[in-house]
C-alpha cells in the first residue's frame, strides 16, 4: 500500500502546515518509507528498533509508537496501514510530542528547512550532527515542492471522494470523478490556495479577484443609492416641516386679528 506523495503533501496543507513545511514533512516521509515514488504505509524493517521491535510504516514507527499506531487506527475502525491513519498520526504525534517543531512547519519556511525542522521528530541515527540522509531529504522536499497539485484515487475505488478532493486542495465540485485505481487523476475543479506549490491557479486567483473587485462596486453603488435617496427624503421632510410652520404661523397671526394681506407683508419683508 502506498500514499502518492503530492497527496500527501496537500493533506499537509490542508492541515495548516506551510506549503515547505509540508513538503519538508514529506521528504523526510518518503526517506523513512523506501525512498519511492510513494509513501509506503506497509514499509517495516525487523529489528530496528532500540528493544529489537520492526519499525513499521510511513514514519518508521517501532516500540510503544508502534503500538499507539496501531490503537490509534483501531479506534478508527481502520487498519494501521491504511494511508488516512498514519498522515493523521503523523500530525497527532507532532502537536502531541514536538509542538515546537509543529510550529515552525507551519510558518513559511523553504522546503529544505522544512525537512531540517522534521528530521528531529524522526531522529535518525547521526540527525543532529548532520547526518541521517539529510541530504536525500532535503532533496525529496525540493522535489516535491515542484510538483503540481492532483486529486488522486487514493483507494483505488475508480471514483474521487470528497475527503479525496479535499487532501489535494479542491473545493468540491467540477468533473473528472471517475479513473483507474490507484492513479493520479486531473480534475477541473477551483483549487482553494494558490503559489508555486501547485495547489491554486493565477487565473482563478485573478478571477476571483474580478468578482471580489464587482462585488465591491455594487456594494459601494447600492451604499451611494441609499444615501442619495436619504437625502432626498430629507430634503422633502424640511420642505413639508416648514410648510406647516408658515402656515401654523399665518393661523396664530390670523387669531390675533392680523389680515391675510398683513400676514402676506409680514413673509414677504422678512424672506427681503
Amino acid at each position: 500500500m502506498g500514499v502518492p506523495l503530492e497527496y500527501a503533501r496537500n493533506y499537509f496543507i490542508s492541515r495548516g502546515y506551510s506549503a515547505g513545511g509540508a513538503a519538508g514533512i514529506v521528504g523526510n516521509l518518503q526517506q523513512e518509507s523506501g525512498g519511492s515514488g510513494k509513501l509506503n504505509t506497509s514499509a517495516r524493517n525487523p529489528g530496528d528498533g532500540r528493544d529489537g521491535s520492526d519499525s513499521i510504516g510511513i514514519a518508521q514507527w517501532n516500540s510503544g509508537r508502534a503500538r499507539e499506531l496501531k490503537s490509534f487506527a483501531a479506534r478508527q475502525g481502520k487498519s494501521w496501514q491504511d494511508g488516512d491513519v498514519q498522515l493523521a498520526f503523523v500530525e497527532h504525534e507532532l502537536k502531541r510530542d514536538h509542538p515546537s517543531i509543529d510550529k515552525q512547519l507551519r510558518q513559511d519556511i523553504s522546503p529544505a528547512q522544512g525537512a531540517k525542522a522534521f528530521i528531529g521528530f524522526e531522529r535518525p541515527k547521526g540527525w543532529n550532527t548532520g547526518g541521517g540522509e539529510i541530504g536525500n531529504r532535503i532533496s525529496y522536499a525540493n522535489a516535491i515542492a515542484g510538483k503540481p497539485a492532483k486529486v488522486v484515487d487514493v483507494d483505488g475505488d475508480g471514483t474521487i471522494s470528497e475527503s479525496e478532493r479535499t487532501a489535494a486542495g479542491y473545493t468540491v465540485g467540477g468533473g473528472g470523478t471517475s479513473g483507474t485505481g490507484g492513479t493520479e487523476i486531473d480534475v477541473t475543479a477551483v483549487p482553494s490556495g494558490g503559489g508555486s506549490t501547485g495547489t491554486g491557479s493565477g487565473d482563478v486567483a485573478q478571477a476571483i479577484d474580478r468578482q471580489t473587485d464587482a462585488a465591491t462596486v455594487a456594494e459601494d453603488a447600492a451604499r451611494v443609492a441609499t444615501f442619495d435617496s436619504l437625502k432626498d427624503y430629507a430634503g422633502r421632510f424640511i420642505v413639508v416641516a416648514l410648510g406647516l410652520v408658515i402656515v401654523a404661523g399665518g393661523v396664530y397671526m390670523l387669531s390675533k386679528g392680523a389680515t391675510p394681506a398683513g400676514i402676506v407683508r409680514k413673509v414677504a419683508a422678512k424672506v427681503a
